[in-house]
């Protein structure tokens, strides 16, 4: 385990490329813990069986629960930089974001306030606080109080707020789908089994947690059933329960609580939910009035024009060309650098669909222009 963790460490330190390649080889050195995981979790479990009081902990998870949510990190991990690294197609990133979702709620399952929830400890006072009600007879709210849950960390705060705003991105992407503006042509949808069975590949070398497959993403993807406005309202109902989580956050982050790197992202991902769930909240509207009156002329918020990535793409090249010149590999120098892929924040799909990633590298503001 140390030589696994230590090789995890020193891969946080390569450039992003690196990082991405290398991950694949730490999943695999942690994927061979994991039935070692579960044998130490017996052996605990069989030794310490008939004293019951050293088997509680706050967490609920043993050796085999640890190893989960490291492996999850990792594979979240591997799957985000692909976001940061622009080596997604736009029309992938809806099975990225519903695979992103199933991951993140795994994690979220293996998080200590939940585990304590389900542990003997809290069953056991749970069980003593309703023996006093009964022999009391009173009420819970005059007397007695139930046993306090733990408050969620500003992890899982993080966790379910990504989760949200997967699931948001993932519906309304749905619905524009559903509407006709995102269209995938018929050679670039002949090619998404052999992307998906790329993309995550990694997940299915472990044992847990299950891997899904692309029959799977079609079954639980089906939006002919659902109309576009039904998309766009459980669309909207997801972003702003993203925006509620990640606003908590950073009302905990002022008051002083732990400043992580995902409190300072989460900056970043409250703009996003912001962005998309006026830009659902405008399309659901565009969609009763179509409804109401298919002449209607709608028009979309001014605010929704972008997160301000537009500006910032001169920007960036600008500042690469101010750069001194640096000698290639092949001996020019004085060349002009090359504006790569990720350092474009706007991802144009069509006409009428863009992906700004201006603010978010992960979560990008979505920019509609339906007339």
């Amino acid at each position: 385990v140390s030589k696994c963790c230590q090789n995890y460490c020193i891969n946080l330190c390569y450039n992003l490329g690196r990082q991405r390649r290398r991950l694949v080889h730490c999943v695999e050195e942690w994927a061979h813990l994991q039935n070692q995981a579960e044998q130490a979790d017996q052996l605990v479990f069989l030794e310490y069986e008939h004293k019951r009081a050293t088997l509680r902990s706050p967490t609920g998870a043993f050796f085999s629960g640890w190893l989960l949510d490291q492996l999850l990190l990792m594979v979240s991990r591997f799957m985000e930089l692909g976001f940061q690294l622009r080596l997604y197609a736009p029309f992938e990133f809806s099975m990225i974001y519903w695979y992103l979702d199933y991951l993140l709620g795994v994690r979220i399952n293996c998080q200590p306030a939940l585990f304590f929830v389900k542990s003997p400890v809290y069953t056991e006072e749970y069980q003593k606080y309703v023996q006093l009600v009964k022999a009391s007879k009173k009420k819970s709210g005059k007397g007695l109080a139930p046993p306090k849950k733990p408050e969620a960390s500003i992890e899982q705060l993080i966790l379910e707020g990504s989760q949200a705003l997967c699931r948001g991105m993932f519906r309304l992407v749905a619905g524009l789908e559903r509407e006709g503006v995102y269209t995938v042509d018929p050679l670039s949808n002949a090619s998404l089994p052999l992307r998906f069975h790329r993309r995550f590949s990694i997940i299915m070398r472990l044992e847990q947690p299950q891997a899904l497959t692309y029959e799977h993403y079609l079954d639980s993807t089906d939006a002919a059933q659902y109309k576009p406005i039904d998309l766009y309202v459980a669309a909207s109902e997801s972003f702003a329960q993203a925006k509620v989580l990640f606003e908590r956050v950073l009302h905990r982050a002022q008051k002083g609580d732990e400043v992580s790197e995902g409190t300072k992202a989460s900056q970043g991902f409250l703009k996003a939910s912001s962005h998309n769930l006026e830009l659902s909240k405008a399309l659901e509207e565009r969609a009763v009035t179509a409804g109401e009156d298919a002449g209607a002329p709608f028009t979309f918020p001014a605010n929704l024009d972008g997160c301000g990535a537009e500006a910032s793409a001169p920007k960036i090249r600008a500042e690469k060309a101010a750069q001194p010149a640096e000698q290639t590999l092949g001996g020019d120098q004085g060349s002009e650098p090359a504006v790569l892929p990720c350092d474009e924040p706007v991802v144009k799909y069509s006409a009428q669909l863009s992906f700004d990633f201006g603010t978010c590298p992960l979560y990008p503001c979505i920019q509609v222009c339906i007339v």
